[in-house]
């Protein structure tokens, strides 16, 4: 078999440079010439901002004196508080007609008002006055939305608004005074093209449009299919937008009314516009080399990227546990090949080393499982001694026979039972075993319930989960002269990320105080000298759900304990594999 050739990465490092470099420094002139239309476009940019400047400052001008004389008209001309009484209709139609006329003289100052409008609700009537230049909109339909508007209260009494009025967006004002209306319209699209009077003539596009972008306006020269506008500025000093196939510089201004925006687009001159002869045959020059770059790419990732990516994977897979994986050598660089065998001979002994630790780890568990068992069930054997010995000083011997028939089943029981796990249901009788032969020895009533979910009943946990939070509510939550109820309920919890079976044990009792709650709801496994068996059963699930099972303790009218663990579909069900009686 003929040996692969290798050579030194310096020199292939070398080799791509030099394929790269001269690419590099076409593209730089590439670069330079973009640049150089990048700041004739911000001229213009700088440009236009000044007018739209001019417009918004002239638009909100002639808002301002619009507001000022219907403010004052509202104020002070007794005809339009005429209007707020019942009159009779000629006294209406004079008050109304004096102020119309005012109105007519401000619209011939202000050719962006659409028209004014009066309605007495007392009086049922209604007039308008319309600028003369607006004879292609429908007078009728939009005196009859106003009146609408005015009959329904449908309108912001504060500041200008924008109504949608006979398909139509238009800026729109109300003053009130009692329940007579002065209302002045504005169509934005009129407005827009009366204030951009030299916009048709070099294509530029004055429009309003809402907070989000939602054109309220439109353009002979857009796209009609325009609705939003989403702006999009590259890095650069100024944004563009898109409409239809057209390309603009984006310039956006508020004024004096919320949620509404001014909006100056711009049309953006093509870079190949401000190109010459030389220029264009400098950027083809520069496609040409630029073709190198592939074969640059292709080398570089051949050499240095392929194998840095097999040697991230393989790393990658160690840190999650597979240590059978090795690391390819097939990279035509010659240090590359070194550094692989001698990661592989480095994974070698690291795996003999890992499989003594594993085994030295699962004899420690084993030990401290087997000492948290020792531990929790003495702690249950002998309260019931104490309480056996409680009804031989008070000479109750009926009590006695049964308790010690209670007992020793629960004995049996415990002795057959696999020392890992048990079913959901076998702890649930022995729970109530349990709670069977407190009620024997405690003369305040003990009322025990429990809800579980069918399907779960074969479920696997560590035993004396449930029995140890019962007895916690038996020793600490009764109180003098009160009866302690306690409560079991198991659900199963469904996500997308993972099932949980969630067990809840409730009592009616004083609760946990609040230092102990903070130190039961730590992530610490340590002893508890108050809560011996609560913290074994903490040690038990953070060694046999390997971190994943959740306790949780809270007050809710009593002590509170939820236990999350994982579950799996009954088909794959099954208790955590064991290796030499460890879990």
């Amino acid at each position: 078999m003929r040996a692969r050739a290798r050579i030194s990465y310096k020199k292939q490092t070398l080799l791509i440079l030099l394929l790269l470099i001269v690419p590099f420094l076409i593209c730089l002139l590439l670069y330079n010439l973009y640049t150089a239309n990048t700041v004739v476009n911000a001229n213009i940019l700088q440009e236009n901002k000044s007018k739209l400047r001019v417009y918004s400052s002239s638009f909100e001008k002639n808002l301002s004196n619009i507001h000022a004389f219907m403010s004052t008209t509202v104020a002070n001309d007794t005809n339009f508080k005429v209007l707020g009484y019942k009159v009779g209709k000629l006294d209406a139609f004079l008050s109304a007609n004096e102020i119309l006329e005012k109105s007519k003289n401000v619209m011939s100052m202000y050719d962006i008002v659409t028209g004014f409008f009066l309605y007495s609700a007392p009086n049922g009537l209604m007039w308008n006055e319309f600028q003369l230049k607006t004879e292609t909109m429908n007078r009728p339909k939009l005196t009859e939305e106003v009146q609408g508007m005015m009959q329904q209260g449908d309108f912001t009494p504060a500041g200008w608004f924008v109504r949608e009025l006979n398909a139509e967006s238009y800026l729109v004002r109300v003053f009130e005074y009692k329940q007579a209306y002065f209302v002045s319209i504005i169509h934005l699209n009129r407005a827009a093209q009366l204030l951009n009077v030299d916009g048709s003539a070099n294509a530029n596009a004055l429009l309003f449009a809402s907070g989000d972008m939602r054109l309220l306006t439109a353009d002979p020269d857009l796209d009609p299919s325009a609705h939003v506008l989403t702006t999009n500025s590259s890095g650069k000093p100024y944004d563009t937008t898109k409409v239809g196939e057209k390309k603009y510089l984006f310039i956006q201004s508020d004024f004096g009314v919320s949620g509404v925006k001014m909006v100056y687009l711009v049309a953006l001159r093509s870079i190949w516009a401000n190109m010459d002869s030389k220029q264009l045959s400098l950027l083809f020059s520069s496609i040409l080399c630029l073709l190198l770059v592939p074969l640059g790419y292709y080398l570089l990732n051949r050499s240095f990227f392929s194998p840095f990516k097999g040697m991230v994977h393989t790393m990658n897979s160690i840190k999650d546990g597979n240590f059978d994986v090795t690391m390819s050598n097939q990279s035509p660089i010659l240090e590359f090949e070194q550094m692989s065998e001698t990661f592989n001979e480095m994974l070698q002994e690291i795996k003999s080393l890992n499989i003594k630790t594993y085994e030295q780890m699962l004899e420690a568990q084993l030990a401290t499982m087997q000492y948290l068992r020792i531990q929790i069930r003495p702690h249950f054997y002998l309260n019931c001694l104490n309480n056996l010995y409680a009804l031989a000083q008070n000479g109750d011997y009926k009590q006695i026979q049964e308790m010690i028939l209670l007992l020793s089943g629960y004995l049996r029981h415990m002795f057959q039972e696999s020392p890992y796990f048990v079913s959901l249901a076998d702890e649930m009788r022995n729970t109530e075993t349990y709670v069977e032969l407190q009620r024997m020895t405690q003369s305040i009533p003990i009322y025990f319930s429990a809800d579980v979910v069918d399907e779960l009943r074969d479920f696997p946990i560590p035993p004396i989960t449930i029995l140890t939070f019962v007895e916690n509510s038996m020793k600490f939550g009764m109180y003098q002269n009160k009866s302690l109820i306690i409560h079991v309920k198991v659900r199963l919890l469904k996500n997308d990320a993972m099932n949980y079976v969630n067990i809840t044990i409730l009592d009616n009792g004083k609760g946990f105080p609040e230092e102990e709650l903070n130190r039961l709801n730590s992530e610490q496994t340590g002893e508890d000298s108050q809560h011996v068996g609560i913290s074994n059963v903490k040690r038990r699930f953070y060694i046999q759900y390997k971190g994943k099972a959740i306790l949780s303790f809270s007050n809710s009218n009593g002590a509170c304990v939820d236990i999350f663990i994982p579950y799996s579909e009954p088909e794959s069900q099954a208790e955590p594999e064991t290796n030499n009686g460890v879990v």
